[in-house]
């Protein structure tokens, strides 16, 4: 019942290979940290994201410690900035990942996974409450 309530969610209108996010991730993690296979059919979403120093050193905490209410609240961008960008990662199973990602200003950067925590069946269900959405994009 999971699975196929996890199959109609996502935005139907994307398709696969037009979303530069998505395949970064993919490239990120080719492969899944909780079932161990290919992220093909997995989905993602954006959490919070930050350039302020104080913000991220907040964010890690917050993540650490499955504080997704008030992380999903952190949303700080500026594009001539490092940035820390947590995204949650679901795959066709009840459990996910929450990643932690530096997305470099300069273009020759690489991107760079700082930390990753598990989620439960209830930590998604608390994110996608505290976001009011059950929309995840394809990965």
């Amino acid at each position: 019942m999971f699975n196929e309530a996890l199959m109609k969610i996502g935005n139907p209108h994307r398709k696969k290979g037009n979303d530069p996010t998505a395949e970064k991730l993919r490239k990120l993690f080719p492969v899944c940290q909780v079932c161990q296979q290919s992220t093909r059919d997995h989905r993602y979403m954006q959490l919070a994201v930050s350039f302020n120093e104080s913000s991220i050193a907040r964010l890690f905490g917050l993540v650490r410690n499955h504080e997704w209410e008030e992380l999903v609240t952190v949303e700080e961008w500026n594009p001539l900035a490092n940035v820390l960008v947590v995204y949650a990662i679901l795959g066709p199973h009840e459990r996910g990942f929450v990643a932690t990602v530096k997305s470099p200003h300069e273009l020759y950067e690489a991107d760079e996974v700082y930390t990753t925590e598990p989620l439960t069946a209830l930590d998604i269900r608390r994110v996608e409450t505290a976001l009011g959405i059950k929309e995840w994009m394809p990965l």
